[in-house]
This record gives C-alpha cells, sequence and structure tokens, in this order.
C-alpha cells in the first residue's frame, strides 16, 4: 500500500484594490471530514509572505482557505479542499473583476509534477489568454503531466496559478463538490481521487509528495510537502531504552565467544 501525509499551509490576503481588513476569517471544519475518514492536512494560518501581505482572511470570507485533507485507500489518493472561494462555479466577482480559481499542482517522488484540472473555466487575473484547450479556457478534468503553468496572477508570491498546457495522463476517479454553512459563514469543498499506478507507474512505491493551489488574485495559496513515509525521530526516553537494549544485546554476543 501507497501511504502518503500531506502537510500543507493555507493563507489568505486583500485584494490589491480593496480595503486591508484586520480581521481574521477562520472557520470550522465541515462536518463530512470527519465522517468520511480524512485526515486534516493544515488550517489557513501557516503561511506568511515577507511582504505582510498574505495573511489569513484577508480579502474577506470570499477570498479565505480554511483547510486542506488527504485520505488514502490503496492506490488511491485523495485531496479536499475547504474554502470561501467559490469552487463551485470557479469564480468570485468583487467589484467589477471576476476572479477564479486554478488548479492543484501535485509533485510525486520529487521530480514527477502533474497539474490535477477540475475541469472548469479559468483565466488569469488580467483577464486575457484564457488558461485551458485552444484558448477556451477549459480543460478536461484530469491529471496532466509535462505542465506548463500560467502565472500572471497579481499576487505572483502565490504562483503557480493554473494549467496553460499539457498532457491528460489520467482522468478522476471522483471530482465531487458542494458547499455548507459553518461557523456562519459559507464555505465551498471540493474533493478529488487519483490513482497513483496512473502516474508513477504500477508497483512503484510513492515517498515524496508535494501540493499547491491558488486563486487568480492570488490572494490565498495552499502548499504542503512530505516525505512518505514520514521519518520520525525518536524522543530522549526511547532513545535512553534503545541504547540500553543495544548494550545488553552486545554484552549476550560478546559473553557466547568467551564461552566458545
Amino acid at each position: 500500500m501507497k501511504k502518503a501525509v500531506l502537510y500543507s499551509s493555507l493563507t489568505a490576503l486583500m485584494l490589491a484594490t480593496g480595503t486591508a481588513s484586520a480581521t481574521l476569517v477562520k472557520n470550522g471544519a465541515l462536518d463530512m471530514w470527519a465522517a468520511d475518514g480524512w485526515t486534516q492536512l493544515a488550517n489557513d494560518d501557516g503561511y506568511r509572505a515577507s511582504d505582510g501581505k498574505v495573511n489569513p482572511g484577508w480579502g474577506g470570507q470570499r477570498f479565505d482557505a480554511e483547510f486542506f485533507y488527504f485520505k488514502l485507500d490503496g492506490n488511491t489518493l485523495s485531496l479536499g479542499l475547504q474554502t470561501g472561494f467559490d469552487i463551485e462555479d470557479n469564480k468570485v466577482t468583487s467589484g467589477s473583476t471576476d476572479y477564479y480559481g486554478g488548479d492543484i499542482q501535485l509533485i510525486l517522488n520529487g521530480g514527477n509534477e502533474f497539474a490535477i484540472d477540475f475541469g472548469l473555466y479559468t483565466q488569469d487575473y488580467w483577464g486575457q489568454d484564457p488558461v485551458g484547450g485552444a484558448g477556451t479556457g477549459v480543460d478536461a478534468a484530469g491529471v496532466y503531466s509535462n505542465v506548463s503553468w500560467n502565472n500572471d496572477i497579481y499576487f505572483d508570491v502565490s504562483s503557480p496559478f493554473a494549467m496553460e498546457s499539457g498532457d491528460l495522463v489520467s482522468g478522476l476517479l471522483s471530482n465531487d463538490v458542494g458547499s455548507a454553512v459553518v461557523g456562519g459563514e459559507l464555505s465551498y469543498y471540493r474533493t478529488v481521487s487519483v490513482n497513483l499506478d496512473d502516474l508513477l507507474g504500477q508497483g512503484t512505491d510513492l515517498y515524496s509528495l508535494s501540493a499547491h493551489w491558488t486563486m487568480s488574485c492570488g490572494n490565498d495559496a495552499i502548499y504542503g510537502e512530505t516525505q512518505v513515509p514520514p521519518v520520525s525521530v525518536p524522543e530522549p526516553s526511547s532513545l535512553a531504552l534503545m541504547s540500553l537494549g543495544l548494550i545488553g544485546l552486545l554484552g549476550g554476543v560478546a559473553a557466547r565467544r568467551r564461552r566458545v
């Protein structure tokens, strides 16, 4: 079985044309994550840009990413995103400008880069050069390799944004979306599942993973990476017990040699 533990940081910042809000927008997790056996990867307060503009809640609930989850069932890896951004229609209008959700950048085993496309319309911050097949802004939902990225977003610290071109490797095993009120505000969720055998080749173990997602303004970004399985460092007490066990083992070997 391939195992993965994904740590992810989620961020939010205000629109460049908006007014700064000092209130952090951080809602609770949807009940569905506990009911379906998901594991929380991170909440929305793990990332800061050096200029101080990337902070949870800036821009309000519509531009706030809240939680990232994962689960693994055999060779099926599922990712779950919870955010105030409308990832059902994949568009949020603020003022006279439309903003769009991007694609998930997925890197496996340190060098195999993929894009997970939800199959939705998207375009960059400047409203030009729509991202997607043949200039339509829409690619078929699935996992793509040989990816090039459109990073024309306002806050480029949040890139990569959306796939500009790529080769379809595999369709998505699932691609579900919905919304619910939590913490008094509306949150959206999207879950996708992929077959790791299609991406790595049958029988190839997964030993590292990273993932990233943002929107066309860059007001929010999610990033996480992990080694698989995670490296655990023994606590001091465990190290002491281990040392005593090794000493005892070596002493027993020495005693047997003397008897011989």
